[in-house]
């Protein structure tokens, strides 16, 4: 995610045709508007609400359990302002910049996992551990 305007934020196409593809393990390229995201130029334009923005989460912790099952423990993030830090959560916590404020940590959760024949990835279960105020 990206900051486009004092209005509105933008993700690249690319960036959900790599999720999809990991996640799904579908090709994707029938990019189009949807809902409340425009699809233009290569990107999905979202209008910011004045009080919410986008979180996102991170994994600190992955186990390969055997028989491509995962178990993970994930960090769940927000920030109050929209500046191009969501582009961040891509990389390790140790190369994140901040340009205004350092997103807050508000749950961490476990997640398990289930790899599939094709590659994909499938999402079994989850579970909220713990709320941070």
């Amino acid at each position: 995610m990206e900051h486009y305007d004092d209005t509105y934020g933008r993700i690249k196409a690319v960036n959900v045709e790599n999720t999809i593809r990991k996640y799904l393990g579908l090709s994707f390229k029938n990019h189009k508007s949807a809902y409340d995201y425009k699809f233009e130029n290569g990107y999905y334009v979202y209008g910011y609400a004045t009080w919410d923005t986008p979180d996102f989460s991170y994994v600190t912790n992955l186990v390969d359990n055997g028989g491509g099952k995962f178990s993970a423990l994930v960090e769940i993030y927000s920030t109050t302002v929209v500046d191009g830090n969501q582009e961040n959560c891509y990389e390790k916590k140790s190369k994140w910049v901040y340009n205004t404020e350092k997103p807050k940590l508000v749950k961490t959760m476990t997640a398990d996992i289930q790899k599939m024949p094709d590659g994909s990835y499938v999402l079994l279960d989850y579970m909220v551990e713990r709320e941070h105020n």
